[in-house]
Order: C-alpha cells, then structure tokens, then sequence
C-alpha cells in the first residue's frame, strides 16, 4: 500500500444507510450498509457512495482520519432526524442529480438535497460541498432545521459551498468560531472558510445563524 490511500466505490440503485448492515457484495445488493462500515473504510480509503436514484443517510458516519467521502446520487440525498456525519479533517462533497450510471434506475422527481432537524455535518477543518448535476432540469438544496460545520477545536475552518439550479433554504453554516475561554483573553486567530451559496434559476434563503468568525459569549 506504501501509504497511499484508495477509493472505495459502492454503486447500486438507492442506498440505504442503516445500522447493522455492513459493505459486502451481499450488501450492496440488498442497497444497505451501515454507518459504522463506512467509517470503517474511511480509515484506509477515500471513500465514494454513488446510486443511481436515492441516497438516505439514517446512521451516524464518523470517520477517524482525513479521508474524504463522497455521496453522488442521480437524484436526492437525505440525512434523516439527528444523524450525524463527522470527519476527521477531511473533505466531504454531496452531488444531486447527478449522471446515473444507468439513467433508467432514475425515480421522475426534483432532485433533492435534504437535512431534516437535527441533522450535522461535521468536518474538522475539511471543506463541504454540495452540488447539483444536471441529469434534470430541477433540483433544490433544504438545510434549514440542520448544522453544516467545518470549525476544529483552534477554531478554524473551511470553505462551505452549496449550489442548485432551483430554491435553497440554509439553515446554520460555520466557517469559524472564536470563542475565548474568559472575557479577558485576547481573541486567538483563526483561518475562516469562506460560504458559497449561489442558484441558477430560484430564490435563496438563509437564517440568521451564518457564522464566520464569533467572539465571546455574547
């Protein structure tokens, strides 16, 4: 191996991440693995899920290294209520309506990118992508109820970008967070990520929680 790290590539209709499933020939199949098996191979690969249809995340993902994961779906994603996908400093990148590998496997639908509440994505200094393909001639990004953070302990972050060719809806983005431990300390310097939220043909909506840098408590 050398020290050099692999791609792993699962690629099936839909996927249906659960726990108790694990990534097999068996699994793949039967479209299910668990989130524990991912940050499996997260230890030792880059890591991409790519379906042809849906990708529904219901199991937490975390990952002890720097590997980067990838979700491609041919039209929608979906982190489910309070799951929670956490890197250790490396990218992650979600891409909707993307270029099935076999167009016919595609469900008719707007291509969606959903975070129902509750739901993180954590990356530990890695930069967050989420795209839109152009398989079809919607798609829409909804993270309202959710959290997407690229902070590290220090406080620095990375870059968040989100596009769709329809309506986005963000809900908490953090790039950076200073937040000294008493009043009386000087604020540390952090390198903040940038946000990018950009739409071909619809409205954007944002909440109030877009953080870049914060000081205090208050």
């Amino acid at each position: 191996r050398d020290g050099q790290v692999g791609t792993l590539l699962i690629d099936p209709k839909d996927i249906l991440i659960q726990a108790g499933a694990t990534i097999s020939s068996e699994a793949i199949s039967s479209e299910a693995m668990s989130g524990e098996a991912i940050g499996t191979a997260l230890e030792t690969n880059n890591v991409v899920l790519q379906a042809d249809n849906d990708i529904t995340v219901d199991d937490d993902i975390t990952s002890a290294t720097a590997n980067n994961l990838t979700l491609r779906a041919g039209r929608s994603l979906t982190l489910n209520p309070n799951r929670r996908i956490s890197l250790n400093g490396g990218d992650f990148t979600a891409i909707i309506n993307d270029q099935p590998v076999n167009p016919g496997d595609r469900d008719p639908g707007m291509a969606q990118f959903l975070m129902e509440s509750g739901s993180e994505i954590l990356t530990n200094s890695g930069e967050v992508s989420i795209l839109s393909g152009a398989f079809a001639e919607e798609s829409r990004v909804n993270t309202t109820d959710a959290t997407i953070n690229t902070t590290q302990v220090n406080g620095s972050g990375n870059d968040i970008t989100i596009s769709a060719i329809n309506d986005i809806t963000t809900g908490s983005l953090i790039t950076g967070l200073q937040n000294p431990t008493s009043p009386f300390e000087q604020p540390q310097t952090i390198n903040s990520g940038h946000i990018t939220i950009q739409s071909q043909q619809g409205n954007i909506e944002t909440t109030d929680f877009i953080q870049v840098e914060a000081l205090g408590e208050g």
